[in-house]
């Protein structure tokens, strides 16, 4: 997993895998496997809408650079994903940090009539947050 591995080379990278099974993923679950081979990468798993939001943000607060991963549903993260977004995510904490979306998908990339749109929610989300968005990644079957 080479391509994988490139992206988490920043010495404190803190990736976020919004799940609602992880259990049950099946390529979620093998990025993460290899990611946390690496000593430079914390990963926390959000699988339930119950989330600590306190302890959330402080942890968001200790890296500079963070991975949001999840499997697009309907064109969107899950709603775990949306959960901690609306509750975690705050303009004043996370100015200047970069982010990096990680995304899967169930279909091919021409089951999408428009797959940019399945991106299109962080440009918003960083701008609103003054994040810096380094990079997107779509994951399609093909």
């Amino acid at each position: 997993m080479g391509c994988t591995t490139s992206i988490y080379k920043h010495p404190k990278t803190l990736v976020v895998l919004m799940h609602p099974n992880p259990d049950k993923s099946v390529r979620n679950k093998l990025i993460i496997d290899e990611i946390s081979k690496l000593d430079n990468v914390t990963v926390r798993t959000i699988s339930s809408t119950k989330i600590d939001v306190e302890a959330e943000k402080k942890v968001l607060l200790e890296y500079q650079r963070i991975v949001f991963q999840y499997p697009v549903q309907w064109y969107n993260v899950p709603g775990v994903g949306k959960e901690y977004l609306d509750q975690v995510l705050r303009k004043y904490n996370l100015k200047g940090k970069q982010l990096i979306v990680v995304n899967t998908t169930g279909a091919p990339k021409s089951s999408y009539k428009n797959p940019e749109v399945i991106t299109e929610l962080w440009n918003h989300i960083v701008h609103y947050c003054g994040m810096i968005l380094e990079k997107t990644f779509t994951l399609f079957i093909e």
